[in-house]
């Protein structure tokens, strides 16, 4: 059996690789903790340039913040609260948007507002393109135009539209061939009379 002495010796005599090691954990660790930080700025770049669907929703549940273009712009008072709210900016931050109010339409694009009552409306129009929408709103004054992506609403947006505008901006429907007018000078015989249609 070796004494103490030569143990001791065999033992220095061994390679090192203790602080090899140990300065290999390290490494490993931080190129891990490099990508992590890489791959986290990737995402919120690609978050930052991504749109995500914006469902139409009551005003009551937009955040003041994102009303904030809308008063700035002056077509929205300080105390008044959409009925339906859109927001089609890119990041989302309310600088185009469109809102239903109780009396009237509104759009802010940048800082500039406009204003659509729903008395001045003389046609209500919406389009659909690959489930995305286009609702249009023409007055004498003025013509606002909504966009709305897939899944935002446009759909259900263009209904209320519809609801708050008067009968005249929406199209009359074309009454039916029975009650065409007759030709002039021409008389409808009386439903009793000889040769009347039964």
């Amino acid at each position: 059996m070796p004494d103490q002495g030569e143990y001791i010796d065999a033992v220095q005599a061994l390679p090192g690789c203790g602080l090899g090691l140990y300065t290999g954990v390290l490494a490993i660790g931080c190129s891990v903790g490099l990508l992590g930080i890489l791959f986290s700025t990737l995402a919120l770049i690609q978050a930052e340039s991504s749109t995500f669907p914006q469902a139409l929703r009551p005003g009551n549940q937009v955040p003041v913040w994102q009303l904030a273009p809308l008063r700035q712009s002056g077509v929205v008072e300080l105390t008044e609260v959409p009925l339906a709210y859109h927001d089609a900016s890119p990041r989302r931050d309310g600088t185009r948007a469109c809102a239903l109010m109780s009396d009237r339409l509104v759009q802010v694009i940048g800082e500039t507002g406009t204003t659509l009552p729903y008395a001045e409306m003389t046609a209500v129009t919406g389009a659909e393109d690959a489930g995305s929408w286009t609702v249009s709103a023409r007055g004498a004054q003025a013509e606002i135009t909504c966009g709305f992506a897939p899944m935002e609403g446009g759909d259900r947006f263009l209904r209320q539209l519809r609801a708050e505008a008067p009968a005249s901006a929406t199209p009359a429907p074309s009454p039916p061939a029975s009650e065409a007018t007759a030709a002039p000078g021409a008389t409808a015989a009386p439903p009793d009379a000889p040769g009347a249609a039964p």
